[in-house]
């Protein structure tokens, strides 16, 4: 199991953006990424809040509608 975690910025206009890739990412990406054991952590980019049980509840509700 990969032991790196994931940090990913939610900004104000709701954009996932994974700073070690560069990259913006999907709900989708985060529920391939938690299905695989990755560890994840989202921050809110205006508060520094640790949101990551929020948006990862939308992103495993949303795997599972799909």
């Amino acid at each position: 199991m990969n032991e790196r975690v994931r940090e990913i910025v939610r900004y104000r206009n709701r954009k996932l953006y994974e700073k070690a890739d560069r990259r913006f990412v999907t709900l989708d990406d985060i529920a391939r990424g938690v299905a695989r054991g990755e560890r994840i952590r989202v921050v809110s980019a205006d508060t520094g809040q640790d949101i990551t049980a929020r948006i990862l509840s939308r992103a495993l509700a949303s795997d599972r509608v799909s």
